[in-house]
C-alpha cells in the first residue's frame, strides 16, 4: 500500500511538470520514482526478518519442551505398567463386577507404603467416559484411587489392586498414572509428570492404535 500511494502522487508530480514543458525535469522525477520503490522495498523486507527469527525461537521452544516432558517422564519413582478392563463373571456383573485393575512398579530405592494414582478411562471408539462407583453412583472423568499398606520393594511390581464398575459401565479402556507416593522412610513424592499426564489425556479422544498399545 505504501508503495502505491508512492507511485501515484508522484505521477501527478510529472503531469504537473509536463505541463510546464520541463522534459529535463520529468526524467528527473522519474528517477526519484524509482528510488522510492527500491526504499519501500527494502523497507519491507527489513520488516520479514523478525518474523523468520520468531518462527526459528517457536521451534527450538518446541524441541526444548519436548526434551523436557521426556525427562520428567522418565524420572518417575513409580509406573504404571498395565491397566486391563477384568471381567470375572459376564452373566452376574451385579454379583461379581467388572473391574479396572493395574499393575504398579516401584523403580525408586525405597519401599512404597502407599499411593494414589489417577485412572482415565474410554469407550470401544476412543472416547472418554466417566467411571461410576457402583456403591456410591458417584461418577468422574479423573478417578483417584488410594492404595495402602501395599508394601513395594525397589524393583518389584504390584498387581492385586483394583477399582469395581457399574454394570453398564462402557468401558473398553483404560489408562492410569502414579499422582503421589508414600514410603516407609518417612518420604513422600508428588509425580511432576502427573500434570503433564492429566493436561495432555483428561477428556481427550485418544486413538484406538494408542490405547491398544500404550502398555505394550
Amino acid at each position: 500500500m505504501k508503495k502505491l500511494k508512492i507511485i501515484i502522487v508522484t505521477v501527478l508530480a510529472i503531469g504537473s511538470l509536463a505541463a510546464c514543458g520541463g522534459d529535463t525535469t520529468s526524467k528527473s522525477i522519474i528517477s526519484q520514482v524509482a528510488v522510492a520503490e527500491s526504499e519501500t522495498e527494502i523497507e519491507t523486507d527489513t520488516e520479514t526478518k523478525p518474523t523468520t527469527e520468531v518462527e526459528t525461537e517457536t521451534e527450538a521452544e518446541t524441541e526444548t519442551t519436548g526434551r523436557d516432558e521426556e525427562a520428567i517422564k522418565n524420572s518417575q519413582l513409580a509406573t504404571i505398567t498395565s491397566v486391563y478392563i477384568m471381567e470375572p463373571l459376564a452373566k452376574y456383573k451385579s454379583l461379581y463386577p467388572d473391574m479396572i485393575q493395574w499393575i504398579l512398579k516401584n523403580e525408586s530405592d525405597m519401599v512404597i507404603k502407599n499411593y494414589i494414582i489417577s485412572i482415565l478411562a474410554y469407550d470401544s471408539n476412543g472416547y472418554p467416559v466417566k467411571i461410576k462407583d457402583p456403591y456410591t453412583n458417584t461418577a468422574n472423568f479423573n478417578q483417584l484411587v488410594f492404595g495402602e499398606a501395599v508394601n513395594v520393594l525397589p524393583g518389584e511390581t504390584y498387581g492385586d489392586d483394583g477399582i469395581s464398575l457399574a454394570t453398564n459401565h462402557n468401558i473398553f479402556y483404560a489408562i492410569a498414572i502414579i499422582k503421589e507416593l508414600e514410603f516407609y522412610e518417612g518420604d513422600k513424592w508428588e509425580n511432576p509428570y502427573y500434570d503433564i499426564w492429566i493436561e495432555k489425556y483428561r477428556e481427550t479422544p485418544i486413538p484406538l492404535d494408542d490405547l491398544s498399545n500404550m502398555y505394550n
